[in-house]
């Protein structure tokens, strides 16, 4: 793959835009200053990583002004394989004709399910949105000469409303929780809840404490051998391919660019690994990105799931000075409980528009999966009051955690 940028594209408003064919030819720290809802996933260590990823040809459009300062960027992927369902449109929307091309370009982002178009916060809400209207432009322009139509996947909330007059309609596809950590300490979170959930949570300690577990802090790359299996079994139970030699090179790619930031939640029994979490330290959160467990330790029984995945994080969050722990999508009824709230996620066409039906269709497919796994109150479990898919889910006033 080659380094460096290949040509200039387009040039609007005193806007250059250019495209590299690999993030190497960017510093690192003019890249990370570049403002994104989508956090790590559009962090210069993560797209690195992501970047030797062989199943989709990848190039990244840079926005620069006249003064050759980086203002803009957005990563640009060309899958050469099917890849992961969620990044699939017609088994998101289960119509046959999305998109139409039958190819696409994800711009963003194609993994981790966050993604949004970076622009300095230097600029004015003015010159922002040129920014982004400028890649969006260009990304648009590269897919059409391929045959291809370009779209933003997982666009939280808030950078949905920031596209919504540079983009097309964008319709929801999901929502991910995100659990803002109040006071100083474990005691401090805990004393958020009712007092019935309090409990509820001092038993899942205490038994998964009584039954021989115990979890450790090491970094990833002391542990990839041992947690493939254990990722891998967890994929196969929901259904998922597990290639386990595809998912060792996965994780040595991020522990090769992560490096100390890279960590594992090893929960163990007498010993022996029987569940994980994997966590990044990025800004001032925690972003937790992967799970797996051996089920024949029985990991269910102990509660392994909530202590590694929840309690042991929360715990080690407050030691390091992290303010939040960001929990991803899946599993969503389970973080509101333990008091993670929830941004919606959307799809943006870019340079087109979906076909009829296909928004009100995305509206019910997302509010009923929501309200089937947390109930008719999940709206109260919402981040931002001005969240758009709200008034989908008739919201109510904020309860206390754990009612």
């Amino acid at each position: 793959m080659g380094i460096g940028i290949a040509s200039m594209v387009g040039m609007i408003g005193g806007i250059h835009v250019n495209v590299a064919s690999s993030l190497r030819s960017v510093d690192p720290v003019e890249w990370d200053s570049l403002t994104s809802a989508a956090g790590l996933f559009t962090s210069h260590t993560w797209l690195l990583g992501d970047e030797a990823d062989p199943s989709a040809d990848v190039s990244y459009l840079l926005a620069r002004d006249n003064n050759r300062s980086l203002v803009g960027g957005l990563p640009c992927y060309r899958p050469r394989v099917a890849g992961s369902e969620r990044y699939r449109l017609r088994v998101l929307f289960g119509r046959d004709d999305v998109p139409s091309s039958r190819e696409l370009v994800l711009a963003g982002g194609r993994s981790g399910y966050r993604s949004d178009v970076p622009v300095s916060d230097r600029l004015s809400p003015a010159d922002a949105s040129v920014v982004r209207t400028s890649l969006l432009r260009e990304v648009a322009a590269l897919a059409a000469r391929d045959g291809r139509q370009a779209v933003l996947l997982y666009v939280p909330a808030d950078a949905c409303l920031q596209l919504a007059a540079d983009v097309g309609v964008g319709v929801p596809i999901g929502a991910d929780a995100t659990m803002s950590l109040p006071g100083c300490s474990f005691a401090d979170w805990l004393g958020e809840f009712a007092p019935r959930r309090r409990r509820r949570i001092r038993h899942e300690l205490k038994v998964y404490d009584a039954a021989g577990w115990r979890t450790e802090i090491v970094s990833l790359g002391a542990v990839i051998d041992e947690v493939v299996p254990l990722l891998a079994a967890l994929q196969r139970k929901h259904g998922a391919l597990a290639e386990p030699r595809a998912l060792a090179r996965l994780l040595a790619r991020q522990e090769q660019v992560f490096g100390e930031d890279a960590i594992v939640f090893a929960g163990r029994r007498h010993g022996r690994l029987g569940a994980f979490a994997l966590v990044y330290r990025h800004g001032h959160g925690l972003q937790v990105r992967a799970t797996g467990f051996d089920y024949d330790l029985e990991p269910e029984a102990a509660y392994a799931y909530f202590n590694v995945v929840y309690y042991a994080p929360i715990a080690h969050a407050y030691e390091t000075s992290a303010r939040a722990l960001h929990l991803g999508v899946d599993s969503l009824h389970a973080k509101v409980l333990r008091g993670a709230r929830l941004t919606s996620l959307w799809a943006l066409p870019i340079g087109w528009e979906w076909p009829e039906g296909v928004a009100s269709g995305a509206v019910r497919r997302v509010t009923d999966a929501l309200r089937a796994e947390i109930g008719p109150q999940v709206a109260r479990y919402f981040t931002d009051a001005s969240d758009p898919l709200l008034p989908e889910l008739r919201p109510d006033p904020v309860s206390r955690i754990g009612d």
